[in-house]
């Protein structure tokens, strides 16, 4: 007898304190175990085990949780986290359970002879983590849009038309997604559980190449390089329109001093 565990990974902008988390997901359970860096939430029953799992790099999985269970937890990290920039991305996969067939991981499934605590977790980390990515590769596209006006712009005019504490605001928020990004994208080592069993180091294997996480690491990781040297020839250009002005001036000074240097002796003569 065969049967499917759905697992649905959400994630969003903001990072998530396993202690909130916790906190959230008492209602949801009795069994909530909590480490530095994620907290599971044992629920269901024994015949029909479920799991809540989540991140403290933005993600929260569902495994064979019901709806109005999913909704609620979801509503109250959106309450606690605040208005997000966009709805949060989800990331699907299936854990078939077939006593008679070879662990395999294929098109949008994972089959296993049984289920227990581990590969749930294990397949929970990588949708969690491919969401993740999914997430912030919109917001990387977004500031390589806006870095690619602003070079349109320089090019067209030869000079920066966007005011100074405009760009500085746009270097900051672009900086917070690099360190965001950088931040979720170190978790990506291999955990622990696939080191300690051969199975599951080929489930992880299998699920890496399945949601192309290290081929989406490559091209998130050159477009973060590409706006890190965006961000230093603006943050250079805007030194430089700033001394400009400040040289403006200082001549402006001079030359009011001068003027009044010329009036004071030309006052005393007449």
């Amino acid at each position: 007898m065969s049967r499917s565990i759905p697992i649905r990974a959400y994630s969003f902008a903001s990072t998530l304190a396993p202690k909130d988390l916790a906190a959230m997901l008492e209602k949801a359970s009795k069994n909530v175990r909590t480490t530095k860096t994620q907290v599971v939430a044992e629920c269901g029953t024994e015949a029909a085990p479920a799991w809540i799992i989540g991140y403290d790099f933005g993600a929260v999985v569902f495994a064979a949780v019901d709806d109005a269970t999913r909704d609620a937890v979801l509503d109250a990290i959106v309450k606690r986290v605040g208005p997000e920039p966009h709805p949060p991305i989800q990331e699907n996969v299936l854990i078939d359970v077939v006593a008679d067939e070879k662990p395999a991981v294929r098109f949008d499934r994972v089959v296993v002879r049984e289920i227990d605590r581990r590969t749930v977790e294990l397949v929970a980390l990588v949708a969690a983590q491919s969401a993740a990515m999914e997430y912030y590769e919109e917001d990387v596209d977004q500031v390589l849009a806006r870095l690619n006006k602003l070079s349109e712009s320089l090019a067209e005019t030869g000079k920066l038309t966007a005011r100074t504490r405009e760009l500085l605001r746009f270097v900051g928020s672009g900086m917070s997604t690099h360190n965001q990004v950088v931040f979720t994208l170190s978790l990506l080592d291999t955990p622990q559980l696939a080191w300690e069993d051969e199975a599951l180091d080929r489930i992880y294997g299998g699920l890496r190449t399945q949601f192309e996480i290290a081929d989406r690491f490559r091209a998130l990781d050159l477009k973060l390089r590409m706006i890190q040297d965006n961000f230093a020839l603006f943050v250079e250009l805007t030194q430089e329109r700033r001394n400009y002005w400040l040289e403006f001036t200082v001549a402006v000074l001079v030359a009011l001093e001068v003027v009044l240097f010329v009036y004071e002796i030309f006052y005393r003569r007449f």
